[in-house]
């Protein structure tokens, strides 16, 4: 009789439960979308707010990320932050600059072409917005805009990164451990601080349009929400089905959960916000106020109503595309300046925007992907996935912290 063991069979591997924050993901897709369809088709009037949701979770995402590296070492490391902006944001778009700046060689005479040369230097270190401000170019009835135009709003959130954690890490060293829950308080003064610039800039008009301080505010408001405790206490509902997405942040389940008809309404709100913003905007002298806010109160919602059955299938394709937002923000509107020139009309258009989804698919499964950190940071463009910092603000968080004296 055979009485050797039976041979051990490996328990079945089962996938943790996802936690990534669906509202993140079809955020960008709504933003990329309202983006897209202004420049390509010039409705709906208010698209280019897009980029103002953007900013709002440039803030919200970044601040997520750095709060949780505090939680996790006690320390944000600023030059690993940095090195892993470059290698997240670099790749996609320095292909899309040379492919841009290469077209533009074969397409237009050495004056234009010069020109867009110093437009491409000015994209890839980060200062497109001021260089477009020492141009006096204006957003709204510029008619030979630069085919690096678009990259001004990437230069407003790479000179937030660059300020941003060094302020985070002096809020978070003069609060510390005892009054870690003044750090919501101080940041929120700071976009006081932050509307008070851009009230006093003005409407965002002409060359203002572009100004890092005009949109400070925004990014702000975003970090804001990010700090708050109630946004950390958020359920993940780790039972609900959920939409496969790559996410930025994530929320741990907690006893301390917002009622449901409070996310529902904040949720309603905030949406309702967007919309009307985007559609006043032609008679709005702020339009931006109703959209960023919005954009905020979405995000204090969390993404729980998103993960029900019954409206899980309806946001998947727009969570499809904020999958691939930043490259799809990247090769828009290059596309569509070429597609103006070598095939103007509606067809042009079509192809341009169709190219478009194209490459942003490709260049998000072979340029950002493998390209991208090990150890990512997310923006609003980009979609990165980062650990949460939901708990930074508990004692328990900076047990490996030294008290200050």
């Amino acid at each position: 009789m055979d009485r050797s063991p039976p041979p051990r069979t490996k328990p079945p591997r089962t996938k943790p439960p996802s936690t990534k924050r669906i509202d993140v993901e079809a955020l960008r897709g709504v933003a990329v979308a309202l983006v897209i369809a202004e420049h390509a088709l010039g409705t709906p009037a208010g698209g280019w707010l897009g980029v103002d949701v953007f900013f709002v979770l440039s803030g919200f995402v970044i601040t997520r990320s750095l709060l949780a590296e505090h939680v996790r070492t006690g320390r944000i490391d600023l030059v690993g932050f940095a090195v892993r902006r470059i290698r997240r944001l670099l790749p996609a778009a320095l292909v899309v600059v040379v492919v841009t700046v290469s077209v533009a060689a074969a397409l237009w005479f050495r004056p234009r072409f010069v020109s867009v040369l110093g437009d491409a230097l000015a994209a890839l270190v980060g200062t497109m917005n001021w260089h477009l401000v020492r141009q006096d170019a204006d957003y709204f009835t510029e008619t030979a805009a630069s085919p690096l135009r678009h990259f001004w709003s990437l230069a407003v959130e790479e000179q937030f990164y660059a300020v941003w954690p060094v302020l985070l890490l002096a809020v978070l060293a003069v609060c510390g451990r005892r009054r870690a829950r003044l750090v919501p308080v101080v940041v929120a003064a700071l976009t006081a601080v932050g509307t008070v610039v851009a009230v006093g800039a003005g409407p965002v008009t002409d060359s203002a349009y572009f100004q890092t301080w005009a949109r400070a505010w925004e990014l702000l408001l975003g970090a804001t929400v990010a700090t708050l405790p109630t946004v950390a206490t958020l359920p993940t509902v780790a039972t609900l089905p959920t939409v496969a997405t790559r996410s930025t942040v994530t929320a741990h389940p907690t006893p301390r959960a917002l009622p449901t008809a409070v996310t529902v309404g904040l949720g309603s709100v905030g949406a309702g916000g967007v919309i009307i913003g985007v559609l006043l905007a032609p008679v709005s002298p702020f339009p931006t106020v109703p959209v960023v806010v919005g954009t905020a109160l979405v995000l204090v919602a969390g993404d729980l109503q998103l993960r029900l059955p019954a409206v899980r299938w309806l946001v998947r394709p727009v969570v499809a595309l904020g999958r691939v937002s930043y490259s799809a923000y990247l090769w828009h509107w290059p596309l569509l300046v070429f597609a103006a020139v070598v095939a103007p009309g509606a067809m042009g258009t079509a192809a341009a925007v169709t190219v478009t989804l194209v490459l942003a698919t490709l260049s998000t499964r072979y340029v950002e992907e493998p390209l991208g950190p090990d150890v990512p940071s997310g923006t609003g463009h980009d979609t990165d996935s980062a650990s949460d910092g939901s708990h930074w603000w508990s004692r328990r968080s900076w047990s490996h912290c030294r008290s200050p004296r």
